[in-house]
């Protein structure tokens, strides 16, 4: 027998050890598995590579909601993973002492022992970094920093009627994106970075979201994330990396100022010392902090906005009542601040907490587990369910805010749903637009005011409609997925990402 035949004979013994392993490792999944008898989409049981497919897609969300609605409230999205469409399995998941995120966090650092608040897995850490973030976003700073966001928004309600003039109708998801990355650097950094008047610095929305949709993609596919990393870095890595040289940049010019010389997070962070080593934060941490600020501060808001310019085109009455509460509660345009006047406003946040419920900007599922230094020896029971204490457990907040049980008629845009005497957004057991427990947003008192103040600001000053050119009339619009009729378009890349509403905005005559 020579090299070449025996070399071909190995490779067939290889062979069929693998397909053996194979069968052995499935067969256990589907039979023996402490899962088993969860119900769920049969490659999902057997692998992630199930999740790693739709995510890739960007589509992730819509496979959950789709998979809810055939399989059940509980069913298996991985071999070892469980995903919850119940009001109890999100609190029971999110407002657990016992329960931390998922180790799959970890690839997104930068470093191996570089953190940010968004993968600190350690609660003492995400307690410290939250704390700190805390303090330059809480309502005290959002009333300081308010003036400079008020900037941003008045050229943003200014360029929606001049971009119509100019080309017949305005991108939204454009020019919200745009509005919000302009609000987050100055509020981060005291950064001016003119996306909305300058072409310079506008490769790093694209960049943002190149960075959330390779994380997804490895998240969920934690397994395969080498091979899924390759390919996306591929198409991502030159914009990528100039992103990333970018806000290290901005960072580094901003060291060089006075710390107090700018009413801005920096100034919180740079002041920062650790607990036990009393030590400030590197470049490499505050660089760390602010790849996850720049798009969950700035990203986010963004598509609830343009979610919420597209379903007050589609819904003429909602439209109406709203612009009248708006025109009604104030005499001019300077009276709209943060303030009791707007938070009168009660229709007004309505429309925004349902716009947060049906087009969560973060709707993936947000991975957690019982970490293996948990000193508690006992499973782990989620909603009456007894688990593995090495379970992946989450909640699609994209399923749950679309689940008729919870929210009677999910795909149809109803403010009311929110008004007395119904249950308002905030104490609603299945509202989870920004998330729950010790790791919700610490956000979510800017992103309030920031919508608030965009929105009413824009129905103080213009009117806006869907234009008469058909072709370019159901842009953002979604005419496949559950079918259910008109929703708007997202994709899963962790956040939100999409693409318009294109709509016409005018003037209001005698209005300054």
């Amino acid at each position: 027998m020579d090299v070449k035949e025996s070399l071909w004979q190995l490779l067939h013994y290889a062979g069929y050890l693998l397909l053996l392993r194979c069968l052995l490792v499935y067969s256990y999944r589907l039979w023996f598995h402490p899962l088993s008898k969860y119900p769920g989409p049969f490659l999902a049981k057997i692998s992630n590579l199930y999740a790693a497919y739709h995510a890739l897609r960007m589509r992730l969300h819509l496979a959950a909601a789709h998979d809810h609605a055939r399989y059940g409230s509980v069913i298996r999205h991985g071999p070892n993973k469980l995903i919850f469409n119940t009001a109890g399995g999100l609190q029971d998941i999110y407002q657990n002492d016992r329960i931390t995120k998922s180790h799959v966090y970890a690839i997104t650092q930068p470093k191996p022992d570089i953190f940010m608040i968004f993968n600190a897995l350690d609660k003492r850490m995400h307690r410290s970094k939250r704390r700190i973030i805390g303090q330059g976003i809480n309502d005290k700073a959002m009333r300081r920093f308010e003036p400079a966001m008020t900037e941003h928004i008045d050229l943003f309600v200014k360029l929606l009627s001049e971009h119509t003039r100019s080309k017949g109708f305005t991108n939204v998801t454009t020019s919200c994106k745009r509005m919000g990355m302009d609000v987050v650097g100055r509020l981060a950094f005291g950064a001016e970075l003119n996306l909305q008047t300058e072409e310079t610095n506008r490769f790093m929305i694209r960049s943002m979201i190149g960075g959330n949709y390779k994380h997804n993609v490895e998240m969920n596919g934690y397994v395969i994330r080498k091979i899924t990393s390759t390919i996306i870095t591929s198409v991502y890595i030159k914009t990528w990396l100039k992103y990333l040289a970018w806000l290290r940049d901005i960072i580094v010019a901003r060291q060089k100022e006075d710390v107090h010389a700018k009413a801005d997070l920096y100034s919180f962070l740079a002041e920062t010392k650790d607990d036990e080593t009393g030590k400030g934060l590197s470049l490499d941490e505050i660089w760390s902090e602010a790849q996850f600020f720049f798009p969950a501060g700035g990203d986010t808001t963004s598509s609830t906005l343009s979610a919420a310019f597209f379903y007050l085109s589609r819904y003429p009455d909602i439209y109406a009542r709203l612009a009248n509460e708006i025109r009604s509660a104030f005499t001019s345009s300077e009276q709209i601040h943060n303030g009791p006047q707007l938070a009168s406003c009660t229709y007004l946040r309505a429309v925004i907490d349902e716009t947060l419920r049906i087009s969560p900007p973060v709707p993936c599922i947000l991975w957690r587990e019982v970490p293996p230094n948990d000193p508690n020896p006992a499973p782990i029971v989620i909603d009456g369910h007894t688990l593995p204490r090495d379970t992946q457990l989450g909640t699609s907040i994209y399923a749950l805010h679309h689940n008729p049980t919870y929210f009677p008629d999910p795909y149809v845009f109803k403010p009311e749903r929110f008004l007395p005497p119904a249950i308002p957004a905030s104490s609603h057991p299945a509202f989870a637009a920004f998330s729950v427990g010790a790791r919700g947003c610490a956000g979510k008192s800017m992103a309030y005011m920031e919508a608030s103040l965009v929105l009413a600001k824009t129905l103080w000053f213009l009117d806006f409609e869907r234009p008469d050119d058909r072709a370019s009339d159901s842009l953002g619009e979604r005419t496949e997925g559950h079918g259910q009729g008109m929703e708007f378009e997202t994709w899963d890349v962790f956040s939100a990402t999409h693409d318009g509403p294109n709509l016409v905005f005018k003037k209001r005559k005698g209005v300054v």
